[in-house]
């Protein structure tokens, strides 16, 4: 088997001819050793949006400056009812951008975002997945990506922990009509999910018990999660969930609804065993 068919084989549940060895392919550097590993097994996971924003009496700017080796960012988020500003840094390593100032820090702010919502919409872009799966060959696959649920998206792009933890339990109001608007963009991306050339949908929530307790789960998460098992499975989507640790007790809440996809049952099943795992002793001092 190629890298490719093998990754595939996996991800369908069949049977490979060797376990699956893969890593996101911006991460593998451009080195000597890199390509030796790429070479002796290492696969290739890629990833495309499959989407793009239009943006309607909203403008969004980003500026950048480099201190020190560290990248800067201010984006600023122009509308007619007023201004939204994110401030962020990015590491070396992963190139995550560390959030330091969120779009949501007040809750004047939640208008802003409301109008910024209810004044984007999304079209289908499909040839950015074509051209990377192109370039891809049997190296490994793209998958395609989309927008994660609602709550998560709130929490990771526009509000962090602290301010999740305020709007669920300080503004719900304000919070939950946020959540409504962002339901009919999540509902657009899964039309795209199941239109698209990808096999493989990467839904990229990063769901923790840590965060997300079961009652949240059940409010939040278990809705927008039955949508995309119900319009890609006669696709013949394959749904690539990422969920972190201590997920345990969310995925035993899962409506069967959303077992019904053989990915996340799977998911589900491995997911109970762990959180029933007893825990290692922790080191002695």
């Amino acid at each position: 088997m190629t890298l490719r068919e093998r990754l595939l084989t996996g991800l369908r549940g069949g049977k490979p001819d060797r376990i699956p060895w893969s890593i996101y392919a911006w991460l593998l550097p451009e080195t000597p050793a890199a390509h030796e590993l790429h070479a002796k097994g290492l696969g290739l996971m890629g990833a495309a949006g499959i989407f793009r924003p239009v943006y309607t009496d909203v403008a969004i700017a980003e500026t950048r400056k480099t201190v020190d080796g560290r990248t800067y960012i201010t984006t600023r988020i122009e509308t007619p009812v007023g201004t939204l500003v994110q401030k962020s840094a990015t590491e070396s390593g992963y190139g995550t951008a560390y959030i330091r100032k969120y779009f949501i820090s007040d809750p004047e702010d939640y208008s802003i975002a409301d109008f910024v919502c209810k004044h984007t919409s999304f079209e289908p872009i499909f040839e950015p997945w074509y051209e990377a799966d192109a370039q891809m060959g049997d190296g490994g696959i793209v998958i395609g990506e989309i927008m994660p649920i609602p709550i998560l998206e709130l929490m990771v792009a526009w509000m962090g922990t602290q301010g999740l933890a305020e709007g669920i339990y300080l503004y719900r109001d304000r919070f939950d009509a946020l959540i409504h608007a962002l339901d009919r963009h999540y509902d657009r991306h899964i039309e795209f999910a199941a239109d698209c050339p990808a096999e493989i949908i990467w839904f990229p929530d990063n769901v923790t018990g840590s965060i997300i307790s079961p009652k949240l789960f059940e409010r939040y998460c278990a809705p927008s999660m039955r949508a995309p098992c119900r319009s890609c499975a006669p696709q013949e989507r394959y749904l690539l969930p990422t969920m972190t640790a201590r997920t345990g007790l969310c995925c035993s809440r899962w409506p069967r609804q959303i077992c019904r996809s053989s990915r996340l049952l799977r998911l589900r099943r491995w997911a109970i065993s762990a959180s029933q795992r007893p825990k290692r002793p922790g080191p002695t001092r």
